[in-house]
C-alpha cells in the first residue's frame, strides 16, 4: 500500500506493505512533513468508490519520487512491486530505505541490487537523525532525472479471451523454472492471420512476472508486409530513441541496428517483434542483448532464424470461441453459438465479427435466438459455407463473406467511409485529424460525425483498435487487404481527396506539428499517382527545410528512398546525397541551406540543382567554391566519433576500417561508415595499428604499450616493456 498528502504539488509517494511497514512509514511521513516535504497520503487522499489502482496510477503520473520501504512483507507483496513497476514506467526516481534490520538481499529483482539503500535507522522517533537522513533530503529536495522504463504495450482488447496453452508455453520459454528471472530466447507465435497471435503477445506482457522479470523495459515494434528499408531505419531508431531519449543519427539502418545491439547489451529487456513477413525484416532486431529476450509473431514459419524456438497458434479451443463469441451477449442459446463457432472454425477474427453483428442485431430489437438465426442466413447467402482453414484461399473468402455479413449492418454511406480507411499504410495507428480530413473531403462529416462513425465501426468488430483517448484507429490487415482489393478501381481518386483536403498551395506549408502527413505525405502522393508532385517537393528548398524542422534527417532521407524506388532520378540522387552527406551536422537544423548550396555547386548548371541552389543560399556566400564535399564525387560518408586528431586508417580484410587518433581511441567502423566499436585502453595518442593473419588487432600508442585486440575490438592483452612511445609494430 501507500502514503499520499493533501499539500501543493505532492512530490514523493511512499510505498509500504501494510502488514509490516505502517508503522515506520507513519513515521516516516511525519518526519518528511515536518521537512515540508510535499506527500500524496493514501489514508488522506483516497476517494471512496473509486478504483483504488486507478488513484495510485494517478498520483505517480504527478510525482516525482518514490520512497519504498522495504520490509520483508515488502518483498513479498504483489501491491507493492505493482507500484514500483508503475513507478519506473513513469519515469519516477526510486529510493529504498531499509524498514527492516534482516532483508532477504537475495530476493531483490536485478535493478535494486545495484541501487542505494537508505539506512535511517529503526528508531521510529529520530527518524531523522539516522545516518543518512540528510542524503535522502537532499534527494528529496532535488529534480528526479530518471528515465522511464519504456513499456510499449497497448492494453488488452476489451474482448480478451485468454488462451492458457499457449500463453503457459510462451511464459515458459521468456523465465526461468522459478519464474523470477528472464531467459534470453528468441520464441515465435506463428499462425494465419486473424488467429490472435498479437493478442497472446500482449497478455505475456502484460503479465506481472514477465514485467518483473524484464525489469528494464518491454519493447514493442510492428513491421508489417510492405516495409522499406526507410521504414525498418524509422523502427530502429524509434527503440532507440525510446530507451535513450536521443536518436542514433545513424544513416543507414545497419548503422541504426547497430547502436540498437549497444542500447539494449546489458539490460533486461523484452522486445517484441509483431507481424514479421520476411527474415530480412528481422535482422536489424536480433543482434546483440545477451539478457534480452525477443517475442516474434509471424504467419511464415520459413523467415525464422533456425534456433528461433516456435510455438504454433490455430483456431481458439472450443471453450475459448464459445467465450469470445459471448462477449456482451445475453445467456441461453448455448448449442446455436457453439454451432456458430464451428462454423467459423473457432477463428478468432471471424468471431468477433460474428459477436458485433450480433450485439448490434440485438440493439436493433432481435432476440439472440433470431439474431443467429440471421445471421447464419446471411453468411450462407455471401457464401460462406464449409472452408479450410489451412488453405489461404480459403481463409480470404471466408473472411470476404465475414466482413461483407457485418457490412450490412452499416448504412450505404457508412459503409463507403469505412472502405476509404483503405488508403492507409499498413500496420500505422490513423490520428482521428487525419480520418476527419478524408472523411470531410469525401462525407462532409465533422469531427464529432468521425467519432460516431468509428465508434459504431468498432462496435462491429470492424476496427483493430479505437482509442478515443488517443484519437488513433487501426485497421486490421485482414480487413485492411479485403477493402484494397474491393476498391482497387477508387485508391488513387481517394488519395487524391484526402490531399487536397489539407488545402494547403504547397506542401513546404503544412503546419510543423501535423500529426499524420509529414511521415506519410510520400506514402499518399505516390499512390495518388503523383510522383512529379513528390520530385518538386524533394527539389524544393522550402519543402526539405520544412521537412526536416517538423521531423529529422532520416524522416527527410525516407523522402526520397520512396521516390527514388520507383527509378533513379540524377538530380533528385544529387540532392538525397548532399543530405546524407551533411547527415553528421543536421543536428542544427540551420545548417541545411549552407550544406545544399556547397555541395551542390559541382552541378549547378542542371536547371533544378541551381533553383534549389538559389533558394537555399545562404546570407554569407564563400567567395571561392567549393567549400564542400560535393555530392555525386567521392566522398560518401563523414565518419563521426573520434574527439581528437585522426592519425590514421587502414581497411581490414573483411572490409571493414580502422582508425586511430589523439584521443587515445582506436576505433572500428562498417564498410559503410557506420560505428561499430570503439577500443578503449590506451593512455596516449595511438600512433599506429595493424590486423594480424589470424585476424586480431594490434594498436601501439604514448603510453608505451602496444595492445593486442579480438577482431571485435574486445581487448585481449597489454604488452608491457617499452619506456617510451611506441612508434611501429610488424607481424613476422
Amino acid at each position: 500500500m501507500s502514503d499520499l498528502s493533501s499539500q501543493a504539488q505532492p512530490r514523493v509517494f511512499i510505498s509500504y506493505a501494510r502488514a509490516d511497514g505502517e508503522p515506520f512509514a507513519t513515521a516516516l511521513r511525519q518526519a518528511l512533513e515536518r521537512e515540508n516535504i510535499p506527500l500524496w497520503q493514501d489514508r488522506v487522499a483516497m476517494e471512496g468508490g473509486r478504483d483504488w489502482w486507478l488513484q495510485i496510477e494517478e498520483a505517480l503520473q504527478k510525482v516525482q519520487f518514490m520512497v519504498l520501504i522495504m520490509t520483508p512483507g515488502a518483498f513479498s507483496s504483489e501491491f507493492v512491486r505493482k507500484e514500483w513497476r508503475y513507478a519506473r514506467q513513469q519515469g519516477v526516481c526510486v529510493y529504498p530505505v531499509k524498514g527492516a534490520p534482516d532483508l532477504d538481499f537475495n530476493a531483490l529483482p536485478r535493478w535494486m541490487n545495484s541501487a542505494h539503500f537508505y539506512d535511517l535507522g529503526y528508531d521510529l522517533n529520530a527518524l531523522q537523525r539516522g545516518p543518512e537522513w540528510e542524503s535522502l533530503l537532499a534527494k528529496l529536495r532535488s529534480e528526479c532525472r530518471q528515465a522511464r522504463v519504456p513499456f510499449m504495450v497497448e492494453d488488452l482488447p476489451k474482448n480478451f479471451v485468454a488462451r492458457p496453452e499457449e500463453f503457459n508455453q510462451i511464459i515458459s520459454k521468456l523465465l526461468d523454472e522459478r519464474r523470477e528471472n528472464p531467459v534470453a530466447i528468441t520464441a515465435a507465435l506463428r499462425g494465419a492471420g486473424g488467429y490472435g497471435k498479437t493478442t497472446i503477445a500482449l497478455a505475456v506482457c502484460h503479465d506481472a512476472r514477465v514485467q518483473e522479470a524484464f525489469d528494464d523495459g518491454i519493447l514493442w515494434v510492428t513491421l508489417g508486409e510492405n516495409l522499406t528499408e526507410s521504414d525498418l531505419l524509422m523502427r530502429v531508431e524509434t527503440l532507440i530513441y525510446t530507451l535513450t531519449g536521443r536518436r542514433s543519427d545513424a544513416p543507414t539502418l545497419e548503422g541504426a541496428a547497430h547502436k540498437l545491439r549497444e542500447v539494449i547489451e546489458e539490460r533486461d529487456i523484452l522486445l517484441v517483434i509483431d507481424d514479421a513477413w520476411r527474415q530480412s525484416d528481422l535482422e536489424p532486431f536480433l543482434g546483440g542483448g545477451k539478457r534480452c529476450a525477443r517475442l516474434i509473431t509471424t504467419r511464415l514459419g520459413d523467415i525464422l532464424p533456425s534456433e528461433v524456438v516456435q510455438i504454433r497458434v490455430d483456431a481458439l479451443k472450443d471453450g475459448e470461441a464459445l467465450q469470445l463469441l459471448r462477449t456482451s451477449l445475453p445467456e441461453g442459446e448455448t448449442t446455436a453459438l457453439q454451432e456458430l463457432t464451428r462454423r467459423l472454425h473457432n477463428w478468432a477474427l471471424l468471431i468477433k465479427l460474428a459477436n458485433g453483428t450480433l450485439r448490434k442485431r440485438l440493439e436493433r430489437g432481435e432476440t439472440l435466438g433470431q439474431a443467429l438465426v440471421r445471421i447464419n442466413e446471411a453468411y450462407t447467402r455471401r457464401g460462406l459455407g464449409a472452408f479450410d482453414p489451412r488453405d489461404p484461399e480459403s481463409r480470404r473468402e471466408a473472411a470476404r463473406a465475414s466482413l461483407e455479413v457485418s457490412l450490412e449492418l452499416l448504412s450505404a454511406e457508412e459503409r463507403a467511409r469505412f472502405g476509404e480507411l483503405a488508403i492507409f499504410p499498413d500496420d500505422v495507428d490513423v490520428p482521428l485529424s487525419a480520418a476527419e480530413r478524408l472523411w470531410g473531403a469525401t462525407g462532409n462529416l465533422d469531427d464529432l460525425a468521425v467519432e460516431e462513425l468509428c465508434m459504431r465501426l468498432d462496435d462491429l468488430s470492424l476496427l483493430l483498435r479505437f482509442d478515443l483517448s488517443v484519437r488513433q484507429l487501426r485497421l486490421h490487415d485482414v480487413v485492411r487487404h479485403y477493402l484494397r482489393e474491393a476498391h482497387a478501381e477508387e485508391l488513387k481518386v481517394w488519395n487524391e481527396r484526402f490531399l487536397r483536403a489539407y488545402g494547403v498551395d504547397r506542401w513546404a506549408d503544412l503546419p510543423p506539428d501535423e500529426p499524420y502527413l509529414w511521415d506519410h505525405l510520400a506514402y499518399h502522393l505516390l499512390a495518388a499517382d503523383k510522383r512529379a508532385e513528390l520530385r518538386a517537393c524533394l527539389l524544393d528548398y522550402a519543402y526539405l527545410q520544412a521537412k526536416l524542422d517538423a521531423r529529422d534527417v532520416s524522416a527527410l532521407l525516407r523522402d526520397f528512398d520512396a521516390y527514388l524506388s520507383g527509378g533513379d532520378d540524377a538530380p533528385v540522387r544529387l540532392v538525397r546525397q548532399a543530405v546524407e552527406m551533411s547527415a553528421h551536422v543536421l543536428d542544427d537544423k540551420s545548417a541545411l541551406s549552407h550544406q545544399l548550396y556547397a555541395r551542390l555547386f559541382a552541378h549547378r548548371e542542371l536547371s533544378e540543382i541551381a533553383a534549389l541552389r538559389a533558394a537555399a543560399a545562404p546570407r554569407l556566400q564563400p567567395l571561392n567554391e567549393p567549400t564542400h564535399y560535393q555530392a555525386g564525387g567521392h566522398l560518401l560518408r563523414t565518419l563521426r566519433g573520434h574527439e581528437g586528431e585522426v592519425v590514421g586508417a587502414l581497411q581490414l580484410a573483411d572490409g571493414r576500417l580502422l582508425s586511430w587518433a589523439e584521443d587515445k581511441t582506436p576505433r572500428l567502423w562498417s564498410a559503410d561508415g557506420t560505428p561499430l566499436a570503439v577500443l578503449r585502453g590506451h593512455e596516449g595518442k595511438v600512433n599506429g595499428a595493424l590486423e594480424l593473419a589470424d585476424g586480431r588487432l594490434l594498436s601501439w600508442a604514448d603510453d608505451k604499450t602496444p595492445r593486442l585486440w579480438a577482431a571485435d575490438g574486445t581487448p585481449l592483452a597489454v604488452l608491457r616493456g617499452h619506456e617510451r612511445s611506441v612508434r611501429g609494430a610488424l607481424e613476422l
